[in-house]
């Protein structure tokens, strides 16, 4: 394809993305601000690092990919390394113990290069351990690490939180500001597609390729189950969702199907928002892979400064 045709494509994928307006607007303001700076040959202007305030399951890892691919069609940077993006847990270290999270993202930066000099790409980092820790000492040392390294591009983010929590709200403002002194930084809160959006994710990327699709009675029916299981402390997103569609379809190629493949309410008896499988679904415990990670992150012992040799401690 041409080059034109790669950046149509890219910017068609993220257009076609659920519950991600303020994403898409950025991306419709990144494209005029590349324009003009090709038209007016102005080639020493960075591009900002990100915050996303995003849903636990919102779909990251499909949102840096889309992102990634965009900013290569355009050529917005000169990737360099053996991946285009990575991301990266930033776990939470308390000021009395060795920052080796930053030594650990230094060496990923390394083997992320490959055999080129450096890594140049998108990184995305989960911060979210750090809220309501933005003052203390390390963050601010990882924060200026990466206004060192200007040739990436940073998303970093967090879950978002129950917006009446007002403490919650306060620990992101106190992040944000935090990015803002040491960053150029855009910040997007990203809400979770609508019951209804999810259904329609369902109907185009599950049931259409397989030539079935959903009846008018079968989405209202899968909007309220859809609606309940994001109540669930476990949703894990489109991880659940895509679940759902999986188990659907597989009820459905278990009857004895006529000629039409439009899902009606009836084949999905079962599936109801006061259903078994609804509740099963809600109750699920244990670990779950959540944005490329999973909940339950291996427990890593820190040493403290009298661990560290003369040498060590130096760097703290």
């Amino acid at each position: 394809m041409s080059k034109q045709e790669n950046i149509r494509s890219a910017y068609n994928t993220i257009m076609e993305l659920k519950g991600v307006d303020e994403f898409k607007s950025m991306i419709k303001r990144l494209q005029v601000f590349l324009s003009n700076k090709q038209k007016y040959a102005l080639s020493d202007i960075n591009l900002p690092n990100y915050l996303l305030k995003i849903s636990r399951g919102g779909g990251v890892t499909t949102l840096i990919n889309a992102f990634t691919n965009f900013l290569h069609a355009t050529k917005a940077i000169d990737f360099c390394g053996l991946e285009r993006s990575f991301e990266f847990k930033l776990s939470y270290t308390s000021p009395e113990l060795y920052f080796s999270e930053l030594t650990r993202f230094e060496n990923t930066l390394v083997e992320m290069a490959g055999y080129k000099h450096h890594y140049k790409g998108v990184v995305c980092v989960n911060i979210h351990e750090w809220l309501g820790h933005t003052s203390e000492p390390h963050f601010k040392r990882f924060i200026d690490y990466i206004a060192r390294n200007k040739e990436l591009v940073v998303v970093f983010y967090i879950h978002a939180s129950n917006k009446s929590n007002k403490i919650a709200q306060a620990n992101f403002k106190a992040m944000e500001s935090v990015l803002s002194l040491r960053l150029r930084l855009e910040t997007l809160e990203l809400r979770f597609p609508r019951a209804d959006e999810l259904v329609d994710h369902v109907n185009e990327h599950f049931m259409q390729d397989k030539g079935f699709t959903f009846g008018a009675d079968a989405k209202a029916l899968l909007c309220e189950t859809i609606d309940e299981l994001t109540t669930g402390k476990h949703f894990s997103g489109f991880k659940t969702i895509a679940q759902l569609a999986n188990d659907i379809l597989y009820h459905v190629l278990s009857q004895v199907l006529v000629n039409s493949k439009e899902i009606t309410a009836k084949m999905l008896k079962g599936f109801e928002k006061d259903s078994i499988y609804v509740k099963r679904q809600k109750s699920q415990t244990g670990p779950k892979k959540v944005i490329g990670f999973t909940d339950t992150q291996p427990v890593v012992k820190h040493p403290t400064r009298e661990d560290l040799s003369a040498n060590e401690r130096s760097r703290v």
